[in-house]
């Protein structure tokens, strides 16, 4: 009997340290789950910490290079008006060898067409003119950001190559008329010579220029030369004809 009791004690130790390594082992496992868990947290916390050092020394790094080049910027814009010189140069011309000639010729058929000095005095021609200086932006849509931006990046910076005004005094001023504009327009017109971008950028000024020509009235000669990109004596005749075509039309549409 008491043999009996005794192995009984003993399968039931044995149950007892089984079970018991069970659960050691589960526990084991757990802790070294957790274990795992806080090393890959605290690896995350440590490149959490790396990666805002990095965050943190890339903007000071912009800022600090932001400071330089408003500095630099303010050291070059002080040399630039002291010492302009540095800098720029001034042109031989203010007009280049096609615009020259393009503007002599303008000028000669008008003497041709108005023979009589009196008649010849009432017009000029402006060369470069900015659109600003003869259309103006209306009032109205300075109310609406969007859309002045719009308006106003279509009119700035854009210029007409030539202007022919009418002169007539008034009030004890002298004031200019636009009557007539006119356009060299050579191969960048056309062609994507100076790439595909800027040729775009061209046909929507020229586009533009067109638009506001027949909104307003205006004459605009698009005289080409496109074929050579020069101004030729050929065409000294060329331009008088059509100059004279749209006085011709002026004084039509007057009368």
């Amino acid at each position: 009997m008491s043999e009996t009791v005794s192995y009984g004690i003993v399968i039931a130790a044995l149950l007892a340290v089984t079970i018991l390594s069970i659960y050691i082992l589960k526990l084991r496992k757990k802790i070294n789950s957790l274990q795992a868990d806080i090393r890959y947290a605290v690896d995350q916390k440590i490149a959490a910490q790396e990666k805002y050092k990095q965050i943190e020394k890339e903007a000071q790094s912009a800022d600090q290079k932001k400071t330089d080049n408003k500095q630099r910027e303010k050291d070059l814009q002080t040399n630039i008006l002291l010492h302009p010189e540095h800098y720029y140069r001034l042109k031989r011309s203010c007009m280049n060898k096609n615009e020259s000639r393009m503007f002599f010729y303008i000028n000669c058929a008008l003497d041709e067409l108005f023979p009589d000095k009196k008649m010849r005095d009432k017009y000029i021609v402006f060369p470069q003119v900015s659109l600003h200086a003869f259309f103006q932006i209306l009032p109205d849509i300075n109310k609406d950001f969007f859309l002045y931006n719009l308006v106003r990046r279509n009119w700035v910076a854009k210029n007409i190559d030539y202007i022919i005004c009418s002169i007539f005094y008034e009030d004890n001023y002298y004031y200019y008329k636009p009557v007539i504009m006119i356009e060299l327009d050579g191969s960048s017109h056309f062609s994507a010579g100076f790439g595909q971008k800027e040729l775009e950028r061209q046909k929507e000024s020229d586009a533009f220029k067109d638009s506001l020509a027949e909104a307003f009235h205006l004459p605009l000669i698009r005289y080409r030369i496109d074929h050579i990109d020069r101004v030729v004596k050929d065409d000294r005749q060329k331009i008088k004809e059509i100059i004279s075509e749209n006085f011709n039309a002026i004084y039509n549409s007057q009368s």
